[in-house]
């Protein structure tokens, strides 16, 4: 756990970033909850969170993914740079709900690209 790190940004165009690094289980999904949370605060119309340095993500941290995407009118835009972690968003059928993709700017793009 101490080399969890979860924090939240603000990007132009109505976007949160929210940068999660290390394990994303039971344990820390807690602090990960606390900083969507802030995040959620000042009403940004998209969320864009990069998991490129996330090593484990469990049922417990896609259930809060799942629950925000639930409470949001646009699409979640997850940034997953580890191929068995995009392999296990295609066989639970997540990458139907959340938009995946492989890079950040990418993300930011898409996520923009739908505001205008």
């Amino acid at each position: 756990m101490e080399d969890f790190s979860c924090r939240a940004s603000s990007l132009e165009g109505s976007a949160a970033l929210i940068s999660v690094s290390g394990e994303l289980d039971l344990h820390t999904c807690e602090e990960f909850r606390t900083t969507l949370d802030e995040a959620r605060r000042a009403r940004p119309r998209h969320l864009i969170f990069d998991l490129t340095e996330v090593t484990y993500i469990d049922s417990t941290a896609l259930g809060v993914l799942l629950v925000t995407q639930r409470q949001v009118k646009e699409p979640l835009h997850l940034v997953v740079g580890q191929r068995h972690q995009r392999r296990l968003l295609r066989l639970t059928g997540l990458d139907e709900v959340f938009a995946v993709h492989e890079t950040l700017d990418e993300a930011v793009h898409k996520a923009l690209e739908r505001a205008a």
